[in-house]
């Protein structure tokens, strides 16, 4: 008998290989949480609001859950822009808001490539 124990990861690369299908790279949380720490070090200099907070513990986790649901609603940075546009707010809701654009749209570049 020919068997083989295999993790349901495996298993399903299998079933992909044998179908044909196109398995594209997924990126892990360890992964996304690097990537977006690259991110916010590149921008530290042009963020005015969160700038300071990047190297406190926990923000990477919270900007990248924050991320992930903005992906899950299919929010775009561009839709996150249109909230800039909202008038009576503090100076403090608009660069929050415009510093996770910059961040998001950064991150997204980094992704795509």
């Amino acid at each position: 008998m020919n068997i083989e124990v295999l993790s349901f990861e495996r298993l399903a690369y299998r079933v992909f290989d044998e179908l044909g299908t196109d398995t594209a790279d997924v990126l892990e949380d360890t992964g996304k949480a690097l990537l977006l720490r690259k991110v916010c070090d590149d921008l530290r200099g042009e963020l005015t609001v969160l700038g300071s907070g990047i190297d406190k513990p926990g923000f990477i986790d919270e900007v990248k859950s924050l991320l992930s649901e903005f992906s899950q609603y299919d929010i775009s940075p561009e839709v996150l822009g249109d909230f800039l546009r909202v008038e009576h707010m503090g100076s403090s809701y608009y660069g929050r808001v415009s510093d996770i654009q910059k961040i998001y749209e950064a991150y997204q570049r980094q992704m795509e490539g």
